[in-house]
């Protein structure tokens, strides 16, 4: 029979986020890192040329 314990337990609820749960030296983040550097820096070029800097 279930306690008033277990339903408690069953009502709670934890957030968590994909940052959370891979690790920060993952392949993934290195990854994602280097493609927002070119991003970035696409950008600042393109920002260059257009004499928006």
């Amino acid at each position: 029979m279930p306690s008033k314990h277990d339903s408690i337990q069953r009502d709670q609820l934890e957030m968590i986020t994909l940052d959370q749960l891979v690790p920060p030296n993952y392949l993934v983040r290195k990854m994602e890192a280097a493609i927002k550097f070119k991003e970035d820096d696409q950008l600042n070029m393109a920002r260059s040329k257009n004499g928006l800097t």
